[in-house]
């Protein structure tokens, strides 16, 4: 039975020098997850200025160092399952990895991406970790808050 895990990020800034991984997740062990939706929005910059950014989801990349932690929040609070841990704008972006999905962002929007169940790609121990990165530099540097959700425990 898989449970649904929420990772909440709050005033996290992407600099405009170069990628990041917005979200970087190494799975526990047995731990298969399916990223179900991200929502997120940027709160900084000014909105009449318009810039589109592709969020990459990434299996199996290499590196990715620092960073903050994330606290992964459980929907059932009687489930005691965690997916391991998560990392959040990295400042040592990843490398390498399989893109298996583009994700445009206009800025000036708050993103909503929840694709419908068959479209959702299961990641596996096998395939950790996962990257969501930011493909190429934000224009201006910005503040953005959100939160992934998976289901996790495969």
């Amino acid at each position: 039975m898989a449970y649904l895990v929420t990772i909440p990020f709050d005033n996290v800034t992407l600099a405009a020098t170069a990628n990041a991984d917005l979200l970087h997740l190494t799975l526990g062990t047995n731990k298969g997850i399916i990223p179900v939706e991200l929502e997120m929005a940027q709160f900084s910059e000014p909105t009449t200025e318009e810039e589109t950014l592709r969020i990459g989801i990434y299996r199996g990349v290499t590196g990715g160092s620092g960073g903050t932690a994330l606290t992964e929040v459980l929907a059932d609070a009687n489930n005691t399952s965690t997916i391991g841990t998560a990392a959040i704008a990295s400042p040592t972006t990843s490398t390498g990895g399989t893109l298996v999905e583009v994700i445009p962002w206009n800025v000036r929007q708050p993103l909503l991406w929840a694709p419908i169940p068959e479209a959702r790609a299961p990641f596996h121990v096998g395939t950790s970790p996962v990257a969501f990165r930011v493909i190429g530099a934000p224009a201006d540097a910005m503040s953005v808050s959100g939160t992934l959700k998976v289901l996790e425990g495969l």
